[in-house]
């Protein structure tokens, strides 16, 4: 099989636009190579934190082309194409294969509750369109309504060769011991809830594909990299500072809060594209104020 495997700490990248709600090469190359500095693992690009439902089909594609573009093989570059439409998933799937993605991904079809049946389908025909790049099932069933349990994941893996894993954002610890358990050492397990992303390492996961790594990126490298090293005291103090900005991340806006970051930090000054709206004085005094007594109190730079 081609590609790459994912692992490791993983960042579920933003798709920054202009003020004018523009795609712009040069605004995502600069955070493409920021990610890429702060020891990132791994980049995946265009999932929920990469506001995929907000773009256009063509918008999907030219960040995809961006993201192969600037991370140019020096970490593995997963593209989600997931969508409510299957021919938009299938042309999505094939032009991030044939621009040089290391793997795909996609969430299960949305808004009805499809069944097993369907769902299966749905992945089958995705995989089959890339057959020789690792593919990963996103489960986020409080976005989707739909749930992808151990038990069917078994069964996908009998049925669609370079299935490679899954990236579980169901919130559910015991539910992430299961995906290990039964699928084995050898299926990509990956953690998509920041606060579990510790235990998940101890589970044996292969990863954590991180919404904190967006903005935060070295909180959640040195996190991983106290792991590896055996410090559990040094990574038990991360995990709880990362658990606290998940806190700080769900008393605001989910993607106005995590551009402003990257703004107060001088990294990034880029727009949103609507119906976002930019955080009001309110909220950024707020989020201002509890980075700085969260960073003072861990000791931690977030700002």
């Amino acid at each position: 099989m081609k590609g790459k495997h994912l692992h490791g700490m993983i960042s579920a990248a933003l798709s920054p636009v202009t003020y004018d709600e523009r795609y712009d090469y040069g605004l995502l190359k600069a955070y493409v190579d920021w990610l890429v500095e702060k020891g990132c693992d791994c980049v995946f690009a265009l999932g929920s934190t990469g506001a995929f439902p907000a773009l256009s089909t063509e918008e999907r594609k030219l960040f995809a082309e961006g993201f192969i573009r600037a991370v140019d093989g020096r970490v593995p570059l997963c593209v989600h194409i997931g969508s409510d439409t299957e021919e938009q998933a299938v042309e999505l799937a094939r032009h991030a294969g044939a621009e040089g993605a290391d793997a795909i991904a996609a969430v299960p079809p949305y808004y009805y509750h499809y069944s097993p049946a369907c769902r299966a389908g749905y992945f089958a025909r995705l995989a089959a369109v890339n057959p020789e790049l690792p593919f990963y099932i996103y489960n986020i069933p409080g976005f989707t309504g739909q749930d992808i349990t151990p038990a069917q994941l078994v069964t996908l893996r009998e049925s669609i060769p370079n299935l490679a894993g899954v990236k579980d954002t169901t919130q559910d610890y015991p539910r992430y011991v299961d995906y290990c358990d039964v699928l084995g050492e050898d299926f990509d397990c990956l953690m998509g809830s920041d606060a579990m992303c510790l235990a998940a390492i101890q589970t044996g996961g292969a990863g954590g594909i991180c919404a904190m790594a967006a903005h935060n990126p070295e909180l959640m490298v040195e996190l991983f990299r106290a792991c590896e090293q055996g410090d559990m005291e040094r990574a038990r103090k991360l995990q709880f500072l990362s658990a606290r900005m998940r806190m700080l991340m769900q008393s605001l806006p989910f993607m106005s809060t995590r551009v402003e970051i990257l703004r107060l930090r001088g990294i990034l000054d880029s727009g949103f594209k609507r119906p976002f709206l930019p955080l009001d004085a309110e909220q950024t005094a707020h989020l201002k104020h509890t980075l700085a007594a969260l960073q003072e109190e861990f000791d931690f730079p977030l700002l």
